[in-house]
């Protein structure tokens, strides 16, 4: 019985110090993204950006949000944490009311959609990751 015993701690064990390694832990593996999102080449007064990490370009983790200010610009964060993860991510953008005021059109809606937006960047570790969108 004594055996049987060790043996469930020599495996459990590790699996439990495996599962919670990541647990309370900071994102230290983000990379910093920002950039301004123009709408008719006039800076999109609003809404909200998302980085969904693209699967079919090899991407994996959490998604980035952002809210987009007044004046275009928007900075992501991974919960709390500012950036985003390193890879390629799909990229969803809804502008609010505000956003789309004294504009002849609304933000279309595929740019609520990842399949439909067309809309993909590059994430790099190590570096400031600078992305403008520029959407008609």
């Amino acid at each position: 019985m004594r055996s049987t015993n060790s043996l469930y701690l020599l495996i459990l064990v590790p699996l439990v110090l495996f599962a919670c390694s990541g647990c309370g832990k900071r994102q230290d593996h983000l990379a910093p993204v920002h950039g301004t999102i123009f709408f008719h080449k006039e800076p999109l007064k609003g809404g909200t950006i998302v980085f969904s990490p693209d699967a079919d370009r090899g991407g994996h983790g959490p998604m980035a949000r952002a809210e987009i200010k007044p004046d275009g610009t928007y900075t992501l964060s991974t919960g709390p944490d500012n950036g985003c993860v390193p890879g390629w991510h799909r990229i969803t953008i809804m502008g609010s009311e505000q956003a789309t005021q004294g504009t002849p059109l609304a933000l279309p809606r595929k740019f609520c959609d990842p399949e439909m937006s067309g809309l993909s960047r590059e994430v790099k570790t190590g570096e400031d990751n600078t992305i403008d969108l520029y959407l008609n």
